[in-house]
């Protein structure tokens, strides 16, 4: 397939399918396969879509295919003539939306795609351009995960202290739990260094990233973090973390659970003790901030065995987030 570029308006929930269905359509034409990554792709566009019906009045959705240095992949454009965002870095934020309820869809995109640009003036409209690649030697299913993850603020704030992040490489995975001390801007910015951080350099030991992380904080109101670092070819699990972030693994019966050594990121960290899990056929991992109440058990959620890891992550963030705080829930599954 040559380089195509393909445009339709949107303005009614209608052309949302229609731009979803087209999506689909191109990404497999250029070459992606992974059912997981044309979803992602899906997704993307439905996002970007639903904020141009919600908040633009309409747009366009441009899609191009991409080649660049033997590399495949394909580009999405979303572009409006609305009222603009008045503040970018609070619209990336996950919870935040300028309607009821919690919103998905900013960061959502971000974490799916391998770039993200965007550009908003007041007034004058919106510009969002993103990426993805295939992955040549990976794009066949190595071993199929599902992850998926919600956040919300303190209830009654805009900005949230929580945060979380996951970042796919080539046969590796990186999942990190975040939570700035307290909540509101103060524990917002704090989360957003260390996601800047984890951005730049997921590619290094969790060691280093947890160094890193712990420098770049020290100006800061400082935060607890955990990090999980899947090896899809091996199947194992690599675990870190400081702080009351707490990651539980369940499945054939048994439970387990990874220990965050005590500490404060910016302040006062002890040495870093990564912990090794091997992945079992049947299991699931769930991460949480400590704005997820602690006492309950998966056989109570196990019903959702089946349904997507962001579906059960939000209905678990439902029952399970405090009234007193941020939270934040990540869920790893099969598909």
């Amino acid at each position: 397939m040559g380089k195509e570029e393909w445009m339709m308006e949107v303005i009614h929930p209608r052309d949302k399918i229609r731009v979803r269905n087209k999506a689909r359509i191109i990404a497999k034409e250029i070459g992606f396969i992974k059912e997981k990554t044309i979803e992602e792709i899906v997704i993307t566009v439905s996002e970007l879509a639903s904020n141009l019906i919600k908040h633009a009045k309409g747009g366009k959705i441009v899609i191009n295919s991409l080649e660049e240095k033997g590399k495949k992949g394909i580009q999405i454009e979303s572009i409006d003539k609305g009222p603009g965002i008045d503040d970018i870095e609070l619209a990336m934020v996950d919870g935040f939306s300028k309607n009821s309820g919690l919103g998905f869809g900013l960061g959502t995109i971000n974490r799916l795609m391998d770039s993200f640009k965007i550009t908003s003036r007041k007034g004058f409209g919106t510009h969002i351009i993103v990426k993805r690649w295939i992955q040549e030697g990976f794009e066949k299913e190595i071993f199929p995960l599902d992850i998926g993850g919600v956040s919300k603020p303190y209830p009654g704030l805009k900005v949230n202290g929580d945060a979380f992040i996951i970042k796919r490489w080539k046969e590796k995975i990186l999942i990190s739990v975040i939570d700035g001390l307290g909540h509101g801007p103060m524990a917002n910015s704090a989360s957003n260094i260390a996601l800047r951080y984890i951005k730049k350099n997921f590619d290094q030991s969790l060691n280093q990233i947890i160094r890193g992380v712990h420098m770049a904080c020290q100006h800061s109101r400082g935060l607890v973090m955990a990090l999980a670092r899947l090896d899809l070819i091996n199947k194992d699990i690599f675990f870190t973390g400081i702080g009351n972030i707490e990651v539980r693994i369940f499945g054939n019966k048994m439970q387990d659970s990874f220990i965050s050594r005590r500490g404060i990121m910016g302040r006062n960290i002890p040495t870093p003790k990564i912990m090794k899990h091997h992945w079992e056929p049947g299991f699931i991992m769930i991460l949480f901030s400590d704005g997820i109440k602690s006492r309950w058990q998966w056989k109570d959620y196990s019903y959702l065995l089946d349904k997507p890891a962001r579906f059960i992550a939000y209905r678990m963030l439902e029952d399970l987030a405090r009234d007193d705080d941020d939270a934040t829930i990540v869920v790893v599954k099969e598909y």
